[in-house]
């Protein structure tokens, strides 16, 4: 007896070097990516995405509104006026930036945004091991090991893209519901937000559940606090008319359109070429919004430590990521999120668990397919086939695995 369970104390330890090792390669993989402002000579047309950021923010700094266009290099070198579609409520977030000379800016918003990638990791890990009583810290190496050879990780941290955000304010959202916390919840639905249409299906979801419905409430004023705060050095009125005027339009953006996305409408446009995108992603979304409300009316997180309540609770919110990531309109390197769905797999006997795994392994690097093809460089376009398939499987297997969940534990 005793011999045996020192093989299984030597098995574990041998397991969790192995973990350590993939995590630390992960992150030296990494690290040329977080640094490339000093390692490389690079521009700021080479870190287009946080270069509109920047610029947005200097924007509102000096006064005037970057909903009216903002001018910058594409990465041609030639100059061109990009369209600023995030949210008012951005403001207090990147001011600051742009207050700064870009270098900084764009230093300080990298080693922000690897620290978020690492603690987001950790409140997943922290609040999967606790609800499903496993150990901590083989589920936050193992979630390190998946989401730092993820191509979508690379591409957002070399480019400076807002990802790594909403996998944060997910990871919050996921920690807040799963430890009843509310402080958490809040800051989760307020992160999401900075995304819209995730934070929107965010938002109903948890005015769906009795034991976090008021949430919403502080979440929702925050936004809106934040968003005034462009009184304060421009003009309030012009940002929101701004907004929403380049929000009707947002499909008109080149990058926003279906070859370039991933999920539903991608789908969609590969079956049967689609001539009103902004239609039918309208409807995808109404639907997926009453999807989610019916999937969390009357949830008891509460009652989710009774006998098989826990893996019903994962199940549902396994269910809840891979549907937003699959009908959201998204870009194949928002996929970080998906680091979620890995560990709840790898800690839950989901029944749909080889399903989430084989979406995941076609979400995970879909350049790897187009590289064995001989397609050195594959584009976006190539890319979001094999990412959308993913997504699909992802949703299959969660559905499958809530389907089968042991305990359905709702108010009668």
């Amino acid at each position: 007896m005793d011999l045996s369970r020192q093989d299984v104390h030597k098995s574990e330890r041998i397991k969790l070097a192995i973990l350590a090792l993939v995590a630390c390669a992960g992150i030296l993989y990494l690290a040329p990516k977080v640094l490339s402002v000093s390692i490389f000579n690079s521009g700021a047309q080479d870190y287009f995405d946080f270069q509109e950021i920047w610029t947005a923010g200097k924007i509102w700094a000096s006064g005037q509104n970057p909903y009216e266009g903002i001018k910058n290099g594409a990465s041609s070198g030639s100059p061109g006026l990009s369209t600023w579609f995030y949210p008012p409520y951005w403001y207090p977030i990147i001011v600051p930036f742009g207050l700064l000379p870009f270098q900084s800016a764009l230093a300080i918003w990298k080693v922000i945004n690897f620290s978020l990638l690492i603690v987001s990791t950790h409140l997943v890990a922290r609040a999967l091991a606790d609800v499903t009583h496993q150990k901590y810290l083989p589920v936050f190496l193992a979630g390190l090991c998946f989401l730092s050879f993820m191509h979508a990780t690379a591409v957002t941290v070399w480019s400076g893209q807002t990802s790594i955000l909403v996998y944060f304010g997910l990871s919050a959202l996921l920690y807040g519901l799963l430890k009843l916390r509310w402080s958490m919840v809040i800051v989760g639905l307020v992160f999401l937000a900075l995304k819209p249409q995730f934070g929107f299906l965010a938002f109903v979801a948890v005015a769906a559940i009795p034991y976090f419905r008021w949430a919403v409430l502080p979440a929702g004023a925050i936004c809106i606090l934040a968003s005034f705060a462009i009184a304060i050095t421009a003009d309030y009125r012009a940002s929101i008319e701004g907004f929403i005027a380049n929000l009707a339009r947002h499909s008109e953006h080149a990058a926003n359109a279906p070859p370039h996305l991933t999920g539903a409408i991608r789908i969609l446009d590969y079956v049967y070429l689609i001539s009103n995108a902004p239609l039918i992603t309208l409807v995808i979304f109404a639907s997926a919004v009453i999807c989610i409300a019916i999937l969390f009316h009357n949830l008891m997180p509460d009652k989710a430590a009774e006998p098989g309540a826990t893996v019903h609770m994962i199940a549902t919110l396994a269910l809840f990521v891979a549907f937003s990531l699959f009908v959201i309109p998204f870009h194949y390197y928002d996929m970080v999120a998906l680091t979620v769905l890995f560990m709840m797999i790898i800690v839950t006997p989901l029944a749909g668990r080889w399903l989430i795994g084989a979406g995941l392994l076609l979400a995970y690097r879909p350049d790897f397919f187009w590289r064995v093809l001989g397609v050195a460089s594959p584009d976006e376009i190539l890319l979001t086939p094999w990412v959308s398939a993913g997504l699909l499987l992802t949703v299959a297997g969660a559905a499958w695995s809530l389907w089968r969940a042991p305990s359905r534990y709702r108010v009668e």
